[in-house]
């Protein structure tokens, strides 16, 4: 009751003051013991100094035989990356914690990262970096260092066969959504509204060349609304279906005041077949089920949220539809189809959830409650953003519930 009061008192409706609140909230009811969740035993890895993480929760850190994990390192404490911060990337070796570096870069951003991923060759992995003074690519040979390929352009998804790459604006998101891009090479774009020339690329991998896929002045045109006039719009949060075929992404846009508009999209890799997927609320986390559905998170104008599923464009009940949460978080399918993973923001004690939904029983399991330090707030905030390992038997989380951010991992025990 009482903190219910305190959490709906006007002074503290800013989003970072009220996870601060929350923070001395969680230290009050754990010196008067109602903190009855243990957390799962997992193991941690992270460097002296250093907040370490891996990023987003659509790309796993684990290499495919589960004895490596990819991670970035930004020397602590934790603070706003101003584009002249460096990030050193690499992995740590998963039996013994020994990080092993890579690269040193400026192309990362505190949700993002590098785009970090392994590639299908299992000895490699893409990250994006500055190539020739502009944003790239690369592709670099994890065990010898020695970089294989050059890509002409940041990459911000791959399509599981590897032939195709997606690419973005990273330094027009950078600025249009603090913490999503990168900010070490001025935007070019910052005076356009809608530019022809700007918008999302297909790249070809084998041969290394890009072609616009669709430009924001044509979203800008198609199915257009009253609150995109005089708006900026960027794009975000590209996710390509599991068979290649179908790229979703996020349509956003800008006014010069208030807050940015979403809307959810599809297209195909010739492109062809431009969707506007839903225009009922404002998409927010998302993963693909199977090479046809796709799940996320619509958050609606009453603030209630709900997992929905869309099929060939189309929104529509899936048999485990009953199971969904009513609430925003992180959401990955379990390899063997049958278990949902996911998180959830601070609730009123300031704890994010870590949690696996059964969708045969349609159990939720709540595994862990972890409150990050009071600091990590705003563009430096630590979603947990867990992520199955290929062998969908461990999970790997972010978490700054313990002196800094670091990577945990730990083995998933299925439960019913």
């Amino acid at each position: 009751m009482i903190k219910n009061i305190i959490l709906n008192l006007p002074y503290i409706r800013d989003r970072d003051f009220r996870q601060k609140v929350k923070w001395y909230i969680y230290r009050v009811k754990r010196l008067i013991r109602l903190n009855t969740q243990k957390n799962i035993n997992s193991f941690s890895y992270s460097i002296e100094g250093y907040e370490t993480f891996f990023g987003y929760y659509d790309i796993s850190p684990i290499s495919r035989d589960n004895t490596k994990i990819l991670s970035h390192a930004v020397r602590s404490p934790a603070q706003s990356h101003t584009g002249k911060t460096t990030c050193d990337i690499g992995y740590f070796t998963a039996s013994d914690g020994l990080f092993h570096k890579l690269d040193t870069i400026t192309t990362w951003c505190w949700q993002m990262g590098a785009r970090l991923r392994w590639s299908n060759d299992t000895q490699s992995i893409f990250y994006n970096t500055i190539i020739n003074n502009q944003h790239g690519c690369v592709k670099i040979n994890a065990l010898s260092r020695v970089i294989e390929k050059k890509i002409i352009m940041p990459l911000y998804d791959i399509s599981p066969d590897e032939k195709y790459g997606i690419s973005i604006n990273f330094s027009r998101l950078g600025r249009l959504r603090v913490g999503y891009g990168y900010l070490d090479i001025t935007d070019e774009s910052q005076d356009q509204l809608a530019p022809n020339n700007d918008g999302i690329f297909i790249i070809d991998l084998d041969n290394n060349t890009k072609k616009m896929l669709i430009s924001l002045h044509e979203l800008s045109q198609k199915c257009p609304e009253d609150t995109m006039l005089a708006s900026e719009h960027y794009i975000n949060h590209v996710c390509i279906s599991p068979n290649s075929k179908t790229i979703m992404f996020f349509h956003l846009w800008k006014p010069v005041s208030g807050s940015h508009h979403t809307r959810l999209m599809s297209i195909e890799p010739d492109g062809s077949n431009l969707k506007v997927l839903s225009t009922k609320g404002k998409p927010s986390h998302y993963c693909w089920l199977n090479d046809s559905d796709y799940l996320v998170t619509m958050c609606y104008a009453n603030n209630t949220v709900e997992y929905k599923v869309f099929s060939a464009g189309e929104e529509r009940e899936h048999p485990y539809h009953t199971a969904l949460i009513k609430r925003d978080g992180h959401p990955s399918l379990n390899p063997t189809q049958n278990y949902l993973l996911t998180d959830s923001y601070p609730d009123n004690y300031g704890e994010q959830n870590l949690e696996v939904l059964n969708l045969n029983t349609e159990q939720l399991i709540t595994l862990g409650k972890y409150a990050p330090l009071k600091n990590y707030t705003g563009e430096i905030r630590c979603d947990i953003h867990p992520r199955w390992s290929p062998d969908g038997e461990s999970i790997v989380f972010d978490s700054a519930h313990c002196q800094s951010r670091k990577i945990y991992l730990t083995k998933f025990q299925n439960r019913g």
